[in-house]
């Protein structure tokens, strides 16, 4: 994608390289969410090529559901911020580039906060389970263990691959795929070492961002609506007017706490029918709804497709996975 791109490219983008259903929040689906050239280029059934470099156009959010991998990232440019696994991190490349990586171990919710005129250029290699089993053997055990982010050192020919991946044409010939695939094993062989020495890892912890007073009040409204206190009881606890907290609510997440509470509701059913196996009936109850046609008007109105579309696409893709 090269120019100007909406929120509609993006995700459309995502489900064709990486099966990622992504949602911006609050915008519509034709809004501009950035000017550049966002790159997701699959190398294999294993590793997936994500190269950035653009100019973010609105103060917002996207929100995707990560699956087991570990995505190694060389932030060149920018401010990048996200939270996964319900942790906050901020890596900023203003004073020099930064390397970092996302263990993933299970199926994650994973938000991506975007700001508006913020320039990002960056680089991120998405590897399979699978890949680091057949190369990593026993070591892949002590990698393996819980989701977590680690901060890598970052050597001066790590950075000039990263620039070099960059320059990789969105539709490569033969001979540019596999000069690419050159280049990605070289870059692996710089942060891998690293990632498999625990002893030299820099786990990163939660970070709160430069208004840590806002983050603060932010994270303690999502900690007190998930807790399933109402909007009145929140803006008592928190001593604020009712409408102060919406309005800082929605200038924070770009929607109503209510929209929220019911966004998180219908994760938490998406989760449970991914991973736990829940049927349709015990999702739409675990999301608070008495009726399942609510639920599943509600869920395809979030997500694009109905819980059972969304279960059988998976199954189909896990299927396909192991026959292959």
């Amino acid at each position: 994608m090269e120019g100007n791109i909406s929120n509609a490219e993006l995700n459309n983008k995502l489900l064709l390289a990486s099966g990622l259903n992504c949602r911006i929040n609050g915008f519509d689906i034709e809004q501009l969410i950035a000017i550049g050239r966002l790159s997701f280029l699959p190398l294999s059934d294993d590793l997936q090529l994500h190269t950035c470099q653009c100019i973010e156009q609105q103060q917002t959010s996207s929100c995707a559901e990560l699956q087991p991998s570990v995505n190694i990232t060389v932030l060149l440019k920018g401010v990048v911020e996200f939270r996964v696994a319900n942790k906050y991190y901020r890596f900023s490349a203003e004073n020099a580039p930064q390397a970092f990586v996302n263990l993933i171990t299970q199926p994650e919710p994973f938000t991506r906060y975007l700001q508006k005129h913020q320039e990002v250029e960056k680089v991120t290699l998405s590897v399979s389970p699978r890949w680091l089993v057949a190369r990593l053997s026993q070591q892949y055990q002590s990698l393996f263990t819980t989701t977590k982010v680690i901060e890598l050192p970052l050597q001066t020919k790590a950075i000039s691959l990263s620039q070099q991946l960059l320059q990789t044409p969105k539709q490569p010939s033969l001979a540019e795929r596999l000069e690419c695939e050159g280049v990605v094993m070289q870059w692996l062989s710089c942060f891998l070492p690293h990632l498999i020495d625990s002893s030299n890892q820099s786990h990163v912890m939660y970070k709160q961002p430069f208004h840590s007073d806002i983050e603060v009040k932010k994270n303690k409204i999502i900690d007190l609506l998930s807790e399933g206190k109402s909007v009145e009881q929140v803006a008592l606890e928190l001593a604020m007017s009712l409408s102060s907290l919406q309005r800082f609510f929605k200038r924070s997440f770009n929607t109503t706490p209510k929209q929220y509470v019911k966004q998180s509701k219908l994760n938490k059913a998406r989760h449970a029918l991914l991973v736990e196996g829940l049927s349709i009936g015990e999702a739409a109850y675990l999301a608070h709804y008495d009726h399942v046609a609510n639920f599943i008007a509600a869920f395809k109105k979030q997500f694009g497709v109905t819980p059972m579309q969304f279960v059988k696409a998976h199954r189909s893709d896990t299927l396909g996975a192991t026959s292959g």
